[in-house]
């Protein structure tokens, strides 16, 4: 089910270390654009997070499905989020805060 973004003031939390089933939050991502005119988007506190896209919305779409499963994953195991800042190898292109649900 998608986010109803403009409706999320006061509602979602950002990186806790604990979430319920159907919780929504927002998590820091950072896009790179590709040499072939594409985008990479990964994660900035949660390592293993990453996708791409052709565009930029398509990038950022295709990270909330990502890490909605990785979240879910953590949260079916019983584990903690390891919340951990990521290194790049150099300046993204852009930064957002994206709506998750888990």
């Amino acid at each position: 089910m998608p986010v109803d973004e403009a409706n999320l003031s006061g509602k979602v939390k950002r990186e806790p270390t604990a979430l319920a089933p159907g919780s929504v939050l927002e998590c820091k991502v950072c896009l790179f654009r590709d040499d072939d005119g594409g985008y990479t988007v990964q994660a900035a506190r949660l390592p293993g997070a990453i996708s791409e896209g052709e565009t930029a919305e398509e990038a950022l779409d295709n990270i909330r499905d990502a890490l909605a499963s990785l979240l879910r994953s953590y949260i079916e195991a019983g584990e903690p989020i390891p919340w951990t800042p990521v290194e790049f190898d150099r300046a993204p292109d852009l930064e957002r805060w994206v709506p998750v649900n888990v």
